[in-house]
């Protein structure tokens, strides 16, 4: 559930940011193109109306997917889990090698590997129970 809505809140970031997302030209290639001019008429409508600092808008919809991510993850084996990392960290890696579209952006970086990493101490049952155990044996009974 957490994870559904960090995921539909990163993808609504999209909306208020200057430039159209690459879905907008995947749904123009798979023939959508009514679905494609109603997508960029709401996010041209939005960031012209909603004003967010520039970096809350290259970074929150980052935050939203890597928090996403490591909460789908929170079950799942320590290899499953490493392996998430490197997806969540890839692109932005990618990015900075040249290899993938876009601008390296370090903070984007910190930000992935901070919520990837928040969502799983917050989700994972092994961290919540020893966060409950520690807490237990602080209280004096």
């Amino acid at each position: 559930m957490a994870a559904g809505v960090a995921l539909a809140l990163g993808a609504l970031l999209y909306f208020v940011r200057p430039t159209d997302p690459a879905v907008f030209g995947w749904l123009d290639r798979a023939g959508l193109h009514p679905l494609a001019q109603i997508a960029r008429a709401l996010r041209h409508a939005a960031y012209a109306h909603v004003h967010l600092p520039a970096w809350f808008r290259g970074s929150a919809s980052d935050f939203a997917y890597a928090f996403a991510l490591g909460a789908l993850l929170a079950d799942a084996p320590w290899l499953i889990v490493a392996i998430g990392m490197m997806v969540v960290l890839g692109h932005e890696v990618a990015q900075g090698l040249g290899f993938a579209a876009g601008t390296f952006d370090p903070r984007d970086l910190a930000v992935l590997f901070f919520s990837f990493t928040f969502a799983q101490i917050i989700f994972r049952p092994e961290a919540l129970s020893r966060l409950v155990s520690l807490r237990s044996k602080r209280i004096p009974s």
